[in-house]
């Protein structure tokens, strides 16, 4: 039996790219007075998939040696910013939109959250495993 299944590999590269992510929002949001400055974005649902080999779903479970293995490739997420285009541009060059950047900060921070306290409570339950139910 193993402890770590492929839904917490998609948890962990969740979490890697959400933090890439975070890093990309604090530059642009570092940046809203840099003239010249173009506002970096990412499409967040294509490079998970992308971290993950192009596949995002679970594969089944192998009951049998015989069975062929369904193994989901896991690497350190790479993620690629493209410049936002679609937001006006101020007169000194810079494109950067402070409300929607925090918008997208406060959606990244919850997903963030969320993903992290599902990973907290599988290793809230390994712990009362291995403690014998015992607190």
């Amino acid at each position: 039996m193993r402890i770590f299944n492929d839904k917490d590999k998609l948890l962990h590269e969740a979490l890697n790219v959400s933090s890439k992510r975070f890093n990309q929002i604090a530059n642009n949001i570092a940046n809203v007075n840099t003239p010249g400055y173009i506002a970096q974005d990412m499409d967040f649902a294509a490079e998970l998939k992308r971290s993950l080999g192009g596949n995002t779903s679970l594969p089944l479970a192998r009951t049998n040696p015989n069975h062929i293995p369904a193994n989901v490739q896991t690497g350190r997420a790479q993620v690629r910013t493209t410049p936002q285009a679609n937001y006006l541009m101020r007169t000194d060059g810079n494109n950067v939109d402070i409300e929607k950047e925090v918008a997208a900060l406060v959606e990244n921070n919850l997903y963030y959250s969320g993903v992290a306290t599902g990973l907290s409570n599988k290793f809230k339950l390994l712990q009362s495993v291995l403690q014998g139910g015992r607190q």
